[in-house]
C-alpha cells in the first residue's frame, strides 16, 4: 500500500457542499458514510485526487483550509468555480514563479488555489 493523504473538510451543511464541489471543481463523489441521517464522511475524486468532506460537529469543527488544485487548464477551471458561485480573492493570472493561479474562496470558508504550471 502507498501512502496517501486525503483532506477533510468539516461544513455546515455537507449535502449542499457536496453539490457544490461537483459544480464548481467537477468532484464525483466516491463514498457517502451517513450516521443518524448526518454524514459523517463523503470521499469526493477530481481527476482522480481525493478529498473528503463531512458535517461539522463539536468533535470536527468548521475550520477553514487551503487547498491547491493543480490542473492542465487553469482556465477552463477557473470559469467553473467562479460560475458555481467562489468569490474571487486573488484573479487567475501568470505568475514569474511559472505558474498561472487564482484563488477563490468557496460559501463553506474554504479557499482553493487554481494552478496550472506554465
Amino acid at each position: 500500500m502507498e501512502t496517501t493523504l486525503i483532506p477533510t473538510l468539516a461544513v455546515r451543511d455537507a449535502p449542499a457542499a457536496i453539490d457544490f464541489y461537483a459544480r464548481a471543481v467537477g468532484a464525483t463523489e466516491v463514498s457517502r458514510h451517513v450516521v443518524d441521517g448526518t454524514i459523517v464522511h463523503a470521499e469526493l475524486a477530481v481527476d482522480g485526487a481525493r478529498f473528503a468532506v463531512k458535517e461539522a460537529d463539536p468533535t470536527d469543527p468548521q475550520t477553514p483550509a487551503l487547498l491547491t488544485l493543480q490542473v492542465p487548464d487553469a482556465d477552463t477551471r477557473w470559469d467553473r468555480v467562479r460560475a458555481a458561485g467562489a468569490t474571487v480573492v486573488f484573479p487567475l493570472a501568470d505568475h514569474d514563479y511559472g505558474y498561472r493561479q487564482g484563488r477563490v474562496a468557496d460559501p463553506y470558508g474554504h479557499r482553493w488555489i487554481v494552478s496550472q504550471p506554465l
